[in-house]
C-alpha cells in the first residue's frame, strides 16, 4: 500500500512539473532588443518608459504553444484621448488575428477574429487609466477575452504564434508632449502607450540549441571564423557570443574575424518561453605567422668524416631563417628529411654528401660534406717499394721501382730474379717471378674546389701532358701512368678564372686546385686547358672513389729519319747545281 502511494505521489510530482507554466514578462527595456518587430514610427519602443507610435504602427513577437494547446497573454496599455484605435491580440497558425479592440466612436471593446466583432462592453472610464486586455485558452480552441469585468468566448480552432499588437490614431492630431503623456497630465494626446506584455503558456519546451558547422577552428590571427547552427522547439531568439568580449550575433549563422591570439569558447544559445540551451565550440587563435624574405643558409658538422666500413657517420645539419624542411643526399637520392642524420657506409669510397633546406622564399644553397670510407681487406693501388723494406738488396734497386701492394708489406728476393711479397694486413704472401722491368710511373690524383666555399667544380677541364679530362660530380680528375718528370696542370671551368700549377713527379700526388670566380674582363682561360682536338677525355662520373685512365691519342709522327733524308737530298741538288755551272764555264 505504502509503494503504491509513493508511486501515485511520485508520478504527481512528475505531472506538476512538466505542466509548470513558463512566463515571458516584457516589463522593461527595449522591445527590439527582446526580439520585437515593429512598423511604424515608434518614438519610443522602451517598455520601462512606455512605447508608443507617433501616427500608427504594430508590434509582433513570435510565441510557442505548448502540446495541450493552453495559453495566456495579457497586455497592459494606455490611451489618450479615446481618440486612438487600438487592437492587441495573438495571430494564429493559419494567419488570422485575434484581437480586443476599441473603437473610440461608441468607446467600446470588442472580441475580434479576423475582422468578426464581438460587443464585449462600453468603458466610460477616464483617460489613461490602465487597461489589462487579456485572452487565454486551455485547449488551443476555444478562446476568452476578457478586459476588465468584460468576459466573451469564441471557438477560433488554431493555436497562437504571434503576439500581435496594433495602434492608429485614424488621422486625428498627432502633437504630444512625451514628459507630460507619461505623467498623465495635459489634454488632447491621442497616443496609446504600452506598458506590459506577459505570455504563459504550460508544457512550452525549451529549443535545443545545435552548432552544426564552425570552421576553420585554428589559425593564425586574423583568423576567420564561419558559423552555422540549428535549435528545435520554436525558439524565439538565437544569439552568438564569441567569447572575445565583441558584440553578441542574433541569427542561425554567424562569420566573426579572431585578430588576437588565444583559445575563444564560443557559446549559441536558442531561447523560447519554456528555456534556453546552449552550445559551445572552441576557436584556437595562434600568433600570426610572417614568412621570411629570404631562403636559408645551411652549414654542416659531420663527425666521423673518414673511417673503415661499415662507417656511422653523424650529421648536424643548421640553418638560418626559419627553415620548413630539409633534405640529405647522395648522387640525388634522399637519405634523409631531418635537420640531422646518422647514416652507416657499407661500400668504401669518397661520398660528397648534399644538404639543403627550403622556406617559403626558396631553397638554400647545397653544402657537401666529403666522406671517406675505406676497406682494409680491399687491396690498395700499387705504390712504388720503398729501398727500406727490402730484406735482401741484392737487387734492391730493381725492385724499389717496381709496384707492390702496400708500403707495409714485406719484400724478400731470392737472388734468383723472383720476389716473395708478404702482406702483415692480410696474412698473405705473392711469389713474383717475374719483376716489373723499366722505370716507374706515378699518378696524379686531385679534386678542382671553389675557392669562395670549397665546393665541388663539376665539368671542369684539367689538362696533363696533352691529356684532358672533366672533373665528375665531386669535382674529382685522375691521371695514371705518368713517369717521374715535372708536368704542368692546368685547369679551367666556366665562369672561374684558370689556373696553371707545376707538378713534381717523383711520388704518387694528391693535390686540391680552388678556382677563383670569374669578374668582369677577367681571363677565363688558360693555355691548352680547353683544348680538346687529339685527346682522350676519361672522367669519373659515379660518386665513390676517384677512378679511370688517361692515356694520350696517337698524333700524326714522322720517322726519326726523316730529317736526315731532306738534309741530303738537298746537299745533292746544290752539288748538280754547282757541276752544272761548272761544265758550262
Amino acid at each position: 500500500m505504502k509503494r503504491a502511494i509513493l508511486s501515485l505521489l511520485l508520478i504527481a510530482m512528475m505531472l506538476l512539473s512538466t505542466t509548470t507554466a513558463v512566463a515571458d514578462d516584457f516589463t522593461g527595456g527595449k522591445m527590439t532588443d527582446q526580439g520585437w518587430v515593429l512598423t511604424g514610427n515608434w518614438i519610443s519602443n522602451d517598455i520601462t518608459k512606455g512605447a508608443m507610435v507617433e501616427d500608427s504602427g504594430t508590434a509582433t513577437y513570435p510565441i510557442h504553444t505548448g502540446a495541450s494547446g493552453a495559453f495566456e497573454c495579457s497586455i497592459q496599455f494606455k490611451y489618450g484621448n479615446l481618440s486612438s484605435y487600438t487592437a492587441v491580440g495573438v495571430q494564429t497558425a493559419d494567419g488570422r488575428t485575434v484581437t480586443i479592440d476599441y473603437n473610440p466612436a461608441d468607446v467600446s471593446y470588442y472580441a475580434n477574429v479576423n475582422g468578426n466583432r464581438v460587443l464585449l462592453g462600453h468603458d466610460w472610464r477616464t483617460p489613461y487609466e490602465a487597461h489589462y486586455a487579456i485572452i487565454s485558452s486551455t485547449d488551443g480552441n476555444i478562446y476568452k477575452f476578457k478586459i476588465g469585468s468584460f468576459v466573451q468566448e469564441i471557438n477560433v480552432g488554431s493555436v497562437p504564434t504571434k503576439i500581435y499588437i496594433r495602434f492608429d490614431n485614424n488621422g486625428a492630431p498627432t502633437e504630444h508632449n512625451l514628459a507630460d503623456q507619461e505623467a498623465g497630465r495635459g489634454s488632447g494626446y491621442n497616443l496609446p502607450v504600452l506598458y506590459r506584455v506577459t505570455w504563459t503558456s504550460p508544457e512550452t519546451p525549451a529549443p535545443v540549441a545545435t552548432i552544426t558547422s564552425a570552421g576553420p577552428l585554428s589559425g593564425p590571427a586574423e583568423l576567420v571564423v564561419n558559423f552555422e547552427g540549428t535549435a528545435t522547439n520554436s525558439p524565439t531568439s538565437c544569439v552568438w557570443d564569441f567569447g572575445d568580449g565583441s558584440e553578441p550575433v542574433t541569427g542561425l549563422t554567424a562569420t566573426h574575424k579572431y585578430d588576437v591570439p588565444g583559445t575563444y569558447t564560443v557559446k549559441f544559445t536558442a531561447s523560447n518561453i519554456g528555456g534556453s540551451s546552449e552550445d559551445t565550440v572552441q576557436v584556437v587563435v595562434e600568433p600570426k605567422i610572417i614568412a621570411p624574405s629570404e631562403a636559408p643558409v645551411v652549414s654542416v658538422t659531420a663527425d666521423p668524416v673518414s673511417g673503415d666500413v661499415p662507417l656511422t657517420v653523424s650529421f648536424v645539419g643548421t640553418a638560418t631563417n626559419e627553415p620548413t624542411s630539409y633534405q640529405w643526399s647522395i648522387n640525388g637520392n634522399e637519405i634523409g628529411t631531418d635537420s640531422t642524420l646518422t647514416y652507416t657506409f657499407n661500400d668504401a669510397g669518397t661520398y660528397f654528401v648534399k644538404f639543403v633546406a627550403a622556406n617559403a622564399a626558396g631553397e638554400s644553397e647545397p653544402v657537401y660534406t666529403k666522406i671517406t670510407v675505406t676497406d682494409p681487406a680491399a687491396i690498395p693501388d700499387p705504390i712504388p717499394a720503398p729501398a727500406d723494406r727490402i730484406i735482401d738488396p741484392e737487387d734492391a734497386l730493381a725492385f724499389s721501382q717496381y709496384p707492390f701492394y702496400s708500403p707495409d708489406s714485406i719484400v724478400t728476393y731470392d737472388g734468383k730474379g723472383g720476389y716473395t711479397v708478404s702482406d702483415p694486413r692480410k696474412s698473405s704472401t705473392t711469389q713474383i717471378a717475374n719483376p716489373a722491368s723499366g722505370p716507374a710511373t706515378y699518378s696524379v690524383t686531385g679534386q678542382v674546389i671553389s675557392a669562395a666555399d670549397n665546393q665541388p667544380i663539376s665539368d671542369a677541364s684539367v689538362v696533363l701532358d696533352d691529356v684532358m679530362q672533366k672533373t665528375n660530380a665531386y669535382g674529382e680528375f685522375r691521371f695514371d701512368s705518368l713517369k717521374a718528370g715535372n708536368y704542368d696542370l692546368a685547369v679551367s671551368a666556366d665562369g672561374y678564372v684558370a689556373k696553371t700549377i707545376a707538378v713534381n713527379l717523383d711520388d704518387n700526388k694528391l693535390v686540391s686546385i680552388p678556382l677563383d670566380e670569374a669578374s668582369a674582363g677577367s681571363a677565363i682561360t688558360a693555355g691548352a686547358a680547353n683544348e680538346t682536338a687529339n685527346m682522350t677525355t676519361d672522367a669519373t662520373t659515379d660518386g665513390s672513389a676517384v677512378a679511370g685512365n688517361a692515356t694520350a691519342t696517337p698524333t700524326t709522327a714522322r720517322s726519326p729519319g726523316f730529317d736526315f733524308v731532306t738534309v741530303l737530298a738537298a746537299i745533292l741538288v746544290v752539288a748538280g747545281v754547282l757541276f752544272f755551272v761548272g761544265r758550262k764555264n
